[in-house]
């Protein structure tokens, strides 16, 4: 893998997803090198761990044992503290942001935001505290770090230093939704209740309100906030076995579902409602602090349109080979099993057997047709590359680690015989890649089209008689 490619870290996403997809989501996350395996029971995880290995090693993948750690209840991944209890912030990440010294320049607080931005999910109010600091970036504003911009920058560092940590979603327990809407945006939390009843935030989320959406009655504005949620955590809400509770400080919103009188509007998000499970409750607004503290924003706010949410992880879905993910990868071969089946099948060669026999016999002589080699493990070369016997199933098992394997790419006619003759030889090689390429399924329904487009269609004439 030539990394530095633009498309490498997406070309090994997708070798890496392919080699351990059978247990993708059932008890392994990975992205890129970051492998994490995650179990119910001690025994449950060494077996886990077992098959995690098993497939790396039948991949000819290795592991660096100083970066792996077994059998632990709290790790670090992708920049977030996962264990037991919940997800936190990477406290290493957390003391960079505490000793950030006041930005002098747009360059510093772009910086600065960037890093504090990746952790906007654990803060309440994120966009309202950074308010006047990205005020500085916009264009044709000079440069001036004021007392609202030194306050925002440390009570920035403030709510990150105060490590708020956000529980595990659990698929058991009903999630608690709470959602409000303002003038100029919406906020919702996703909770849910502990053993003993009490709510622990799970997600938040918040976003402007389109220009559009900032002329709805008060009423549609606290309804499309719930849309909004149920849209944003449809993967906890749609499949709940528990009704989900709704709370919001909107009243007549308790009777929404049993309304016949709904503006198209309403019949349309009551349609996206119907899929889901759920009990709106009334919450006065004095007691729905989260959600609504979300929605409050200063008017600078007004130009909004932008979604403010993050998620803590992301799970990669399983990702199709794409017929451009690269443009110059190695080849991936089972050489093992591949250079057996060679060495066993020159032998019975018509033409590479007799070749053969002469240099066991005699490894020095040079009356041969070719400059042919023999290595000693009986291994058949020509000017530097393996002779392949003329045997059907060894050519294609060939093809199909030149070609079809992710590390190949299903590259074209051109590509593949340059990467297959790299390493081998037998006689109509690149004919045999022609035909080969032209029976792939993949490539056939993968392939670019090159001809002119197509016309318009348009009505044929009326005839002037029968």
């Amino acid at each position: 893998m030539n990394f530095g490619l633009c498309l490498a870290p997406s070309t090994f996403q997708a070798y890496v997803n392919d080699v351990l997809r059978d247990y993708l989501d059932q008890f392994l996350v990975v992205y890129l090198d970051d492998i994490l395996i995650f179990s119910q029971t001690q025994s449950q995880h060494e077996e886990h761990v077992r098959l995690v290995l098993m497939k790396l090693q039948d991949a000819h993948l290795s592991l660096k044992l100083e970066k792996c750690e077994f059998s632990v209840s709290t790790v670090s991944f992708l920049g977030f503290i996962i264990g037991t209890n919940g997800i936190s912030m990477d406290p290493i990440k957390i003391k960079a942001i505490q000793e950030w010294q006041p930005c002098r320049s747009v360059h510093d607080i772009q910086v600065f935001l960037g890093l504090t931005n990746f952790y906007r999910r654990f803060i309440k109010d994120y966009s309202k505290i950074c308010n006047p600091l990205t005020a500085l970036l916009k264009k044709d504003t000079k440069f001036e770090w004021s007392p609202a911009a030194d306050q925002a920058f440390n009570s920035l560092k403030a709510a990150i230093l105060s490590d708020p940590v956000l529980r595990h979603y659990d698929s058991t327990r009903p999630c608690i939704i709470e959602t409000d809407a303002s003038d100029y945006a919406l906020g919702a939390v996703c909770s849910q209740a502990d053993s003993d009843g009490v709510a622990h935030p799970v997600a938040f989320f918040s976003r402007k309100l389109l220009p559009a959406e900032q002329n709805y009655q008060v009423y549609d504005k606290e309804l499309s906030a719930i849309i909004a949620a149920f849209k944003h955590w449809r993967p906890y809400l749609e499949f709940s076995s528990e009704p989900t509770i709704v709370l919001t400080d909107h009243k007549n919103l308790e009777y929404f579902t049993t309304t016949r009188n709904l503006s198209r509007r309403q019949v349309r998000w009551s349609e996206i409602l119907a899929d889901y499970n759920f009990v709106i409750q009334y919450r006065p607004g004095k007691q729905n602090g989260a959600a609504d503290a979300l929605s409050r924003r200063d008017k600078p706010f007004k130009e909004g349109g932008d979604d403010f949410s993050k998620t803590a992880m992301t799970l990669l879905e399983p990702i199709k080979f794409s017929l451009n993910a690269m443009t110059q990868v190695p080849l991936q071969l089972e050489t093992d099993k591949i250079l057996n089946a060679i060495v066993n099948g020159v032998p019975q060669d018509t033409d590479l057997g007799p070749i053969l026999k002469l240099l066991k016999e005699n490894p020095e002589r040079n009356d041969l047709p070719g400059n042919y080699d023999l290595s000693s493990d009986n291994i058949l070369f020509l000017d530097g590359r393996i002779c392949v016997p003329d045997d059907p199933s060894i050519k294609k098992r060939i093809l199909e680690e030149c070609h079809d394997s992710p590390a190949a790419g299903h590259f074209g006619v051109a590509k593949t015989y340059d990467q297959v003759s790299k390493h081998y030889y037998w006689s109509g090689l690149r004919k045999y890649i022609k035909d080969y390429i032209a029976g792939c399924d993949t490539c056939t329904r993968s392939k670019n089209h090159h001809h002119k487009p197509y016309g318009l269609l348009s009505p044929l004439p009326i005839p002037d008689s029968p």
